[in-house]
């Protein structure tokens, strides 16, 4: 035990040193204590949508084993051991305790809901019931799995603004950098973006570790020649940029029906 927590402290301590500790503290502590915050319900919902959507196999085994568990509670057998010494109280606790941590972060991603599913499948496999139920809910649950990662796993075409938005970055030469909030468009177009801007999200334009200033500074590099803003919550925030950019010589080139995005463009050199 002494060596196994010996050993958890000091791996991420020598992984780390490589980088500087006080970097790797930054961008990985203090980045995500400091994001915006989700209401517990709004953490709740994105955490039983996210497994509906990316796990359902796992979700209806654990209905399946627990209707089964229900239905047969007449023929359960009585505890050998004392509650705290019982595997399902384990990994009950390793569970109920992984789902308050992340319904309490500060900013819960769907990534992070991934955390859950080992647990309840350690409590599901408790009492596993006959295959043939199972193979049933398997069935039903595929369908809403093809939805849910379909279009992660083969990604479709743009349409509509979407495809006349790519269209325009398209024509764009092979060596034009691109500023935006939405690195997947130029990405796509075989384009690249600046390296700072390679994580756009909204933690870091909240923190400050994107800034007005930053995104005028990547948009008057030499070979940039694109900018593309596509969210209020992004590039959007700032009211002025769009005269800042006309004054680096950035005029409209594309906007959508909804006026949400708007692709800025200059001579390319």
């Amino acid at each position: 035990t002494i060596a196994a927590a010996a050993t958890a402290v000091a791996m991420p301590l020598l992984l780390a040193a490589p980088w500087g500790w006080g970097r790797v503290w930054d961008q990985s502590v203090d980045y995500h204590r400091d994001a915006r915050r989700y209401t517990v319900g709004e953490a709740a919902w994105r955490m039983v949508s996210t497994l509906v959507e990316r796990n359902p196999f796992v979700v209806v085994t654990v209905v399946v084993v627990l209707v089964g568990a229900l239905v047969a509670r007449s023929q359960w057998r009585p505890p050998q051991h004392p509650w705290w010494q019982r595997p399902g109280t384990l990994f009950g606790t390793w569970l109920g305790l992984q789902t308050a941590a992340l319904l309490v972060e500060s900013a819960m991603w769907r990534t992070h809901v991934s955390q859950l599913i080992v647990p309840l499948c350690l409590l599901a496999a408790l009492r596993l019931p006959a295959w043939r139920p199972l193979v049933v809910a398997w069935v039903v649950a595929l369908p809403v799995w093809i939805l849910g990662v379909g279009g992660i796993v083969r990604p479709g075409g743009y349409r509509g603004d979407d495809a006349r938005l790519a269209a325009r970055l398209d024509a764009l030469p092979a060596h034009a950098v691109v500023v935006t909030d939405e690195p997947g468009f130029a990405w796509r177009a075989g384009l690249r973006v600046p390296e700072s801007f390679v994580d756009v999200s909204v933690k870091q334009l909240e923190q400050g570790r994107i800034t007005r200033a930053d995104i005028l500074d990547a948009a008057r590099a030499s070979r940039a020649c694109a900018v593309l803003v596509t969210s209020d919550e992004r590039f959007g925030r700032y009211p002025r940029l769009p005269g800042l950019l006309g004054d680096a010589g950035y005029e409209v080139a594309w906007r959508d029906g909804d006026g949400d995005r708007t692709l800025y463009l200059r001579p390319c050199r």
